[in-house]
């Protein structure tokens, strides 16, 4: 009996020295996977911005060079394809040209305006999106229509009751489809709507949300600096923030053609939580953004500076001297 007692406690002990070995294994693998993934997306910057420092500088047969490397990755964010494309028209390049624009008729991007500039025609074929999944694309677009109704007419009270009735879709959605990429909807306007559907579903659960945009980050799925974007809904977690202007997409505010960066103490908080995503240091985003807002050029490298259309000229001094305060200095300078 006693023996029958030990075989029986040793067969329990193996049990649990085999399950922990188990989670151990599994662990490391999802560990590896994750890292594996975020060398994957690493490289894939490294290239983004090696192309983006050429274009700069209209170098654009050696930005060409790097977005193709870009381009051999399972992911390229229609915002590079398109990039790639001005490089590719700019410097004659027409197998690239034609080859980019395939890759865009896949994302939905906006080429429009370039199109007609550059006197480019393009057939059915280039600019046909055989991967949209019109069924998710057409649950998307009522979710936004859901989503607008009480906030267009001010219904403040309605809602908390929207947002629990789009939680539930939106759950079932991601349980299925996982984070909706633009190669999975297609269409900029729509990839649009539907980042402000997880906004306002953010702010009610940002500790779910960091965890699941993260993931679409590191996994080619979700673009960086789309995500520093929506990140500045996670306010005041500071770990999350990686703008000099919080209401801004980029790093510049603009006061009567005068323009503001943050100073060089929030430059290094910031820097820090931006190299976790692979964002450019703040310097670096600084010099785009000040050659998008001076440059007039038809690649969409950096951000415009933000603004604030209902400041009146009058009050432009007075909001200077605020804003020095709070840490802005004056670019350039």
């Amino acid at each position: 009996m006693c023996s029958l007692r030990l075989k029986i406690n040793a067969y329990k002990e193996m049990k649990k020295y085999l399950f922990a070995i188990h989670l151990l294994v599994f662990s490391l693998l999802i560990q590896f996977t994750c890292v594996s993934a975020q060398t994957d997306i690493s490289k894939y910057y490294q290239f983004i911005h090696e192309a983006e420092s050429h274009a700069l500088k209209s170098q654009y047969e050696e930005a060409l060079f790097f977005y193709d490397q870009a381009a051999a990755f399972d992911f390229m964010f229609g915002v590079d394809q398109y990039n790639a494309l001005i490089c590719s028209l700019k410097s004659g390049n027409d197998a690239r040209r034609d080859e980019y624009l395939k890759k865009l008729g896949s994302t939905g991007f906006e080429i429009g305006p370039a199109l007609k500039k550059y006197k480019i025609v393009i057939d059915d074929r280039l600019s046909k999106n055989s991967s949209i999944d019109e069924t998710l694309a057409h649950q998307i677009q009522q979710l936004h229509v859901l989503d607008q109704e009480a906030r267009n007419e001010n219904m403040h009270q309605s809602f908390y009751a929207l947002d629990d009735k789009i939680k539930v879709q939106l759950d079932s959605i991601h349980a299925i489809h996982g984070f909706l990429s633009e190669y999975k909807l297609g269409f900029a306007s729509l990839v649009e709507k539907y980042h402000k559907l997880i906004i306002h579903q953010m702010k009610r659960d940002p500790a779910k949300y960091k965890l699941f945009l993260t993931e679409a980050v590191l996994t080619g799925q979700l673009r960086n600096t789309k995500f520093a974007w929506m990140a500045s809904n996670f306010e005041p977690d500071s770990a999350y923030c990686f703008t000099c202007v919080h209401f801004g997409l980029g790093q510049l505010l603009e006061i009567g053609g005068q323009l503001y960066a943050c100073n060089e103490g929030l430059k290094s908080f910031i820097n820090s939580n931006r190299s976790r995503y692979f964002l450019k240091p703040v310097e670096a985003a600084i010099e785009d953004d000040v050659y998008r807002y001076r440059s007039g050029s038809d690649l969409k490298i950096g951000q415009k500076p933000a603004r604030y259309p209902d400041l009146h000229p009058e009050n432009y001094e007075a909001f200077r001297k605020e804003i020095e305060g709070k840490g802005f200095v004056r670019y350039g300078e």
